[in-house]
């Protein structure tokens, strides 16, 4: 068992896959997935598809995260080491200074 804050397979990859990236900043919410450029062009679509659900912005916090390359939903916490582990953060942004994950650090894969 691993006492030191992360799952014990974080940043570990199988042997023979290629490394796990982010592929887009996500929310999910209500059973239902959006990506987009950023969470708040991500909660416009939620909030286009749901028009009766209204939440302000600190009750969106816990939604927020990312999508990966094996398309896993990964928090905000959880998107931080992978982007930074396959270099997908802007090393001057003040948010990746203070290891977050944010849409306006993160750059996204080349397609």
């Amino acid at each position: 068992m691993s006492f030191s804050g992360e799952p014990p397979n974080v940043g570990k990859e199988p042997t023979g896959e290629s490394p796990e990236i982010i592929i887009s900043p996500a929310i999910e919410c209500r059973g239902q997935r959006f990506t987009d450029v950023g969470h708040r062009e991500a909660w416009r679509a939620f909030e286009q598809k749901n028009p009766s659900i209204r939440m302000d912005d600190f009750e969106k916090m816990p939604y927020e995260g990312a999508v990966t390359s094996r398309n896993r939903f990964v928090s905000r916490e959880e998107a931080f080491p992978i982007a930074d582990r396959n270099n997908q953060l802007d090393k001057n942004s003040p948010y990746t200074k203070l290891g977050l994950f944010n849409s306006d650090n993160f750059i996204p894969p080349k397609k």
